[in-house]
Formats: structure tokens, sequence, C-alpha cells
């Protein structure tokens, strides 16, 4: 049996449209954005709980101003609004070509 690689890229992208992008996409930019970096905080603040159980997180934001538990900066918050942004016109462009 084979696995695609992008199996689970694609399966993460049909949930995010389906159950994220629909139901927002009327909403004004800012707001959506707002709520994408919502999801990703929150994203990375519970994977990185998980890795830390085991001790074993890539990462600790601990040293910076504005981290919650050593999880996440709040300071990248402009960032993630940014990068969620760009994640729903590529995935917006990418469902009209398939």
């Amino acid at each position: 049996v084979t696995i695609n690689p992008a199996t689970p890229v694609a399966l993460l992208q049909d949930i995010i449209r389906d159950a994220v992008y629909t139901k927002i996409k009327k909403l004004p930019a800012l707001l959506r954005g707002s709520i994408y970096t919502v999801g990703i905080f929150s994203f990375e603040y519970l994977s990185g709980s998980l890795l830390r159980r085991h001790h074993f997180c890539p990462w600790d934001y601990s040293s910076a101003r504005a981290n919650v538990n050593g999880l996440i900066r709040l300071d990248y918050a402009p960032f993630w609004l940014g990068a969620g942004l760009l994640f729903e016109r590529i995935l917006v462009h990418a469902n009209r070509l398939t």
C-alpha cells in the first residue's frame, strides 16, 4: 500500500475550506485574518503543550516578552494574520483549479 504524502495536506485543506472558509468568507478580511490567527495560536499552543509534555518541543519562547507559557508569542499575531489570509488565497485558488 502506497500512501501519498500529500494526502494529509489535502485533508487539512478540505477541512479548513469546508469547516472554516465557507462559513466566514463574507466577513471582512481583518476579521477573517483574526479568526485564522486564533486558530494558528490554538494549534501552536496545543501541539507545543503536547510536545513539551514528552520533552520534545523544539521551541521555547520563554525569553520573549509577549509569550504565553513559552509556547506562543503574541507579537507574532500580525504575521499569523497575514499568513492566514495568504493561505486562504492559496486554498481558494487551488480549489478553482481542481
